[in-house]
């Protein structure tokens, strides 16, 4: 196969980058893939027609670590290798930093050959929920005054921070946090996505925040969570609420050393595949 030439990800992309998302039925809305475009990095393919034929894209944290997604290639030009040496480029040009990505179960043979190791598992969850709000008494609207705070408790879940990410999320969508006793112990954002919202990030101590975080905003309608597998007690709170897991998991994959992170905050729910 003769050498591909991949370009820069442009804004003037975007509706090419939706109808190869629709050609693999994945749900994004063009607002949805305009965000991920905004927040980050990427390389698109173009076959010799001019058409844009293949898409591969990154967000970068403080120059430290990456997180890769959106990889989608035309089904019609699947097969002949260009989701691999599109992944190739990618990684030569993120490296050395560690990188993060969720792979379908098609994909991980591929990012496994590349050295990438499994470290887990996330279940997406979805579906029509009748479920209405609860709101617990330590648990508030976030105001824009919370978001150095949720921005610094992210931090620790992560181990480093998405500061442009959640301004984004908070922007667009719904937060709340819970107050804990030396400032905030958690939070949570409920924003527009795909078929209709998505509840994520939550990011708490433990299972029991997340549910907490989680009844306070839910409300009937079309919702999608995306959590780790091993948080069963949360799982079968949102199968309770209607949602219940609709694939076998994704294997979430690092390449490198991932950071870990600091003091009690764990992300609970994701904020999207791409975003983490």
């Amino acid at each position: 196969m003769t050498a591909l030439s991949f370009e820069a990800i442009q804004k003037s992309d975007l509706d090419a980058v939706v109808r190869l998302s629709q050609s693999v039925s994945w749900p994004h809305r063009s607002d949805d893939i305009a965000m991920l475009i905004d927040l980050g990095d990427g390389y698109v393919y173009r076959g010799v027609e001019g058409e844009i034929q293949a898409v591969g894209q990154w967000w970068t944290y403080e120059d430290r670590v990456s997180r890769i997604g959106m990889i989608i290639v035309d089904p019609n030009r699947q097969g002949q290798g260009i989701g691999r040496k599109l992944v190739d480029r990618m990684l030569a040009t993120l490296a050395p930093k560690p990188i993060k990505l969720l792979a379908t179960e098609a994909g991980a043979p591929l990012y496994r050959s590349l050295g990438f190791k499994d470290v887990g598992k996330s279940h997406q969850h979805q579906g029509q929920t009748s479920v209405s709000k609860t709101v617990r008494s330590d648990i508030r609207l976030a105001t824009g005054q919370d978001l150095p705070d949720i921005v610094a408790l992210d931090q620790k879940a992560n181990g480093f921070h998405r500061t442009d990410v959640l301004k984004s999320l908070v922007r667009i969508g719904e937060a709340v946090v819970m107050e804990g006793g030396d400032g905030l112990s958690g939070y949570a954002v409920r924003r527009p996505f795909g078929h209709g919202s998505v509840i994520g990030p939550i990011v708490g101590a433990q299972e029991e925040d997340a549910i907490a975080l989680f009844d306070a905003l839910v409300d009937p309608g079309f919702i999608r969570v995306d959590c780790d597998a091993a948080s069963a007690v949360f799982r079968r709170h949102l199968e309770r609420a209607g949602l219940p897991a609709i694939d076998s998991g994704s294997s979430e994959m690092v390449l490198g050393t991932w950071p870990k992170p600091v003091g009690e905050a764990n992300v609970l729910a994701m904020a999207s595949h791409a975003l983490g």
